[in-house]
């Protein structure tokens, strides 16, 4: 099941360039640097990762809330833009759940992002 992640993340990537017409989005550089280091050795790489995302996560639905409300609060030309834009972030934002929800029960690395949350503190921001 885990082999379809890298599928997750090149999706995460191409609905991200249609965002950028209304949203500087930072997920198509995160998901370019996740594709290339999610396979790594690195004892912790996965953990940090995984914490990445998550954070990226609730992120994002900060940022919907917010401009769903201001775009949806006055008449403007560009709001079939903006709704374009909340839609498909919307849609990075369930592919982001399916793939913290689905590392979190098949990856034990990641499973261990939040069950050895205590002793990994000192992990996560310390150099490689």
């Amino acid at each position: 099941m885990l082999e379809h992640v890298n599928k997750i993340f090149i999706a995460i990537i191409a609905l991200s360039v249609l965002t950028y017409f209304e949203r500087p989005d930072y997920n198509l550089p995160l998901f370019f640097f996740v594709l290339a280091l999610w396979d790594n050795n690195h004892h912790y790489q996965k953990q940090r990762l995984w914490y990445m995302i998550t954070f990226s996560a609730l992120t994002d639905v900060i940022w919907m809330i917010y401009w769903a409300a201001v775009w949806g609060g006055y008449g403007n030309r560009e709001k079939g833009l903006g709704n374009f834009t909340i839609f498909l972030s919307i849609l990075i934002l369930v592919l982001k759940f399916v793939f913290i929800i689905l590392t979190f029960v098949k990856d034990e690395k990641c499973k261990r992002a939040i069950t050895d949350l205590p002793g990994n503190l000192k992990n996560i921001l310390t150099a490689p």
